[in-house]
């Protein structure tokens, strides 16, 4: 944060290195701050002007908080400087479903309760937004948290469809292994639940965050439920 804007993707950073074509772009530096102020404002507010909570230029019980209110570009450059990328669609339902084990949950084939995810529920006006990893017990097969809630998370894909319908939403990209979807110039996926989504109609207990993707949304977009997820090649 400190030595932004000077920490800005260069062209290529953030790149999958199966997917030609994937790093960054110079011609998305105009869709990030200008300056660090504007960042830190844009961190604050989502993109209506609404306060962002989990997150403080100064240290505190709020690090360890999910951050919220950010956009596909900052997703991209955030993970980029911190030396990773953007998720596939295909790498996060790998990592979902565990593999060849193929769990309809990141934990298992067990259904949704408060004990695994962070996630509206019974009803409810949703439960709090807990630390990351406050829900040891909804780990997936190798160890990673929070995969069942908490935040929407940005990924690499785009859409092949113009969305213009509801149903539109719920058009997933082809299947494959080491690949992504980048063939549409507009709204970027974003997967995962978040804690204050899901059906309260007693529909959850089926529910699959696995075979799921929550809907395309202009990356430039700032929502208070939607964060990051980075990965990293070894």
């Amino acid at each position: 944060m400190d030595e932004y804007p000077g920490s800005r993707p260069q062209p290529g950073d953030g790149k999958n290195p199966h997917v030609p074509g994937s790093g960054w772009r110079s011609e998305w530096d105009a869709y990030l701050p200008a300056t660090r102020t504007q960042l830190v404002s844009s961190l604050h507010t989502d993109s209506e002007g609404n306060a962002c909570v989990g997150w403080s230029t100064q240290p505190g019980a709020d690090d360890r908080v999910p951050m919220g209110c950010v956009t596909w570009y900052e997703a991209f450059a955030f993970c980029a400087w911190d030396g990773g990328r953007l998720p596939t669609v295909a790498e996060w339902d790998f990592a979902a479903a565990g593999g060849a084990q193929q769990r309809k949950n990141p934990w298992g084939n067990e259904p949704y309760d408060p004990s695994r995810a962070v996630y509206y529920h019974d009803g409810a006006a949703g439960d709090p937004l807990t630390l990351a990893g406050g829900k040891p017990a909804g780990a997936a097969r190798w160890g990673q948290l929070d995969m069942g809630g908490s935040r929407f998370e940005w990924a690499l894909d785009t859409t092949r469809i113009d969305i213009k319908k509801q149903s539109d939403f719920d058009v997933l990209p082809p299947l494959c292994m080491d690949c992504a979807e980048t063939s549409h110039p507009g709204d970027r996926l974003i997967l995962d639940q978040s804690w204050h989504q899901g059906p309260s109609n007693g529909t959850y207990p089926n529910w699959s965050v696995v075979e799921d993707i929550f809907g395309a949304v202009d990356p430039g977009y700032g929502a208070a439920p939607t964060g990051v997820r980075c990965v990293y090649s070894r």
